[in-house]
């Protein structure tokens, strides 16, 4: 039972690359679209995905095939049965940047080194010297007893990959960093994405992963001038709290007296607030259209009014006497 519990889990998760906000490191939208096509089952194929989405091994309508045969909807294939041992997991698909060398070893009975020569040849692209490395091929391959029909055959498959890739220890580190990110997205949505919009390092724009968080049912809650932190984070299951930096305007210096200042006792109130974090006029009006204030229970009208008696000099206290204070 437990395994079938681990198992299950799995395809959810993988099933959550379908959503693709936060989940993947790079090229997003292709990764995501493949593993829909392919309907993501196991780590293997996730994992091949990564690579099968660059330029090399995406020629020539490898996506599609290698979707089908992921499926079971169309067989693996191989140009030659010894190609089945390094071409087994991608289905016949050449997908990593080491099937090159392998398909030249096993194949045609070429040296590593030369087998290496073409593999970088056919990633850069260089004609020339994948002309003089298909003689070599088509040479070491005849040596060894196989068909001009297989050569053909087979040198189609290594020629057709052009342009990098990945090899496979690199789209694995992609794909386990991808299944993370869908694990905690599935089951710690709001840590989640309370991370990814603190760190910034998304794909996509911070509004993207905040409608993302709407469609799972999050909300966001004001910043607040003593509820707050440095970062986005997590109120209640479903609650996010908006960080202060994220107030237009309000700057460094400000947000360091903020700091400062609550930490020696929270504000208790708008007038409070004004005296002691010393914030320009216009940074507490912004203060207060996003609500920062509203835990006071005064409306923002009301407190609009307030923060402008402050500002007048009706019971505002000099900047000066903040210089006395020590700053971070």
């Amino acid at each position: 039972m437990r395994n079938a519990e681990v198992a299950c889990d799995r395809l959810l998760c993988l099933e959550g690359l379908y959503h693709r906000f936060g989940m993947l490191p790079s090229r997003p939208v292709a990764m995501c679209t493949l593993s829909k096509m392919c309907n993501v089952r196991a780590i293997d194929v996730l994992v091949a995905i990564v690579s099968v989405i660059r330029p090399g091994a995406a020629n020539e309508g490898r996506k599609s095939e290698f979707a089908l045969r992921a499926q079971g909807l169309a067989p693996a294939g191989y140009a030659h049965p010894s190609l089945e041992a390094c071409l087994r997991s991608t289905f016949g698909v050449v997908a990593y940047e080491e099937h090159i060398p392998q398909i030249c070893e096993a194949f045609a009975g070429m040296s590593a080194g030369k087998a290496d020569i073409l593999r970088r040849a056919l990633v850069k692209e260089n004609q020339r010297v994948i002309a003089e490395m298909k003689i070599e091929f088509e040479n070491s391959a005849r040596e060894i007893g196989r068909t001009p029909e297989e050569i053909a055959r087979v040198w189609e498959l290594v020629s057709g990959f052009s342009g990098y890739a990945f090899c496979r220890a690199h789209s694995t580190a992609y794909a386990l960093e991808a299944y993370e990110a869908a694990h905690l997205k599935r089951y710690h949505p709001a840590a989640f994405l309370a991370g990814v919009l603190t760190h910034e390092r998304g794909f996509y724009s911070a509004l993207a992963y905040t409608l993302e968080a709407r469609r799972l049912g999050l909300t966001f809650l004001s910043p607040d001038v003593n509820a707050s932190t440095a970062k986005f984070h997590v109120e209640s299951e479903s609650a996010i709290r908006v960080p202060l930096w994220k107030v237009k305007d309000l700057t460094e210096n400000s947000l360091r007296r903020i700091a400062v200042e609550r930490a020696l006792r929270p504000f208790d109130s708008l007038r409070d607030f004004c005296i002691r974090a010393g914030c320009a006029s216009g940074e507490v009006e912004n203060l207060v259209r996003v609500g920062a204030f509203d835990s006071f229970g005064d409306s923002r009208p009301e407190q609009v009014w307030q923060a402008r008696q402050v500002a007048t000099g009706h019971g505002r206290a000099p900047r000066a006497s903040y210089s006395n204070r020590t700053l971070p």
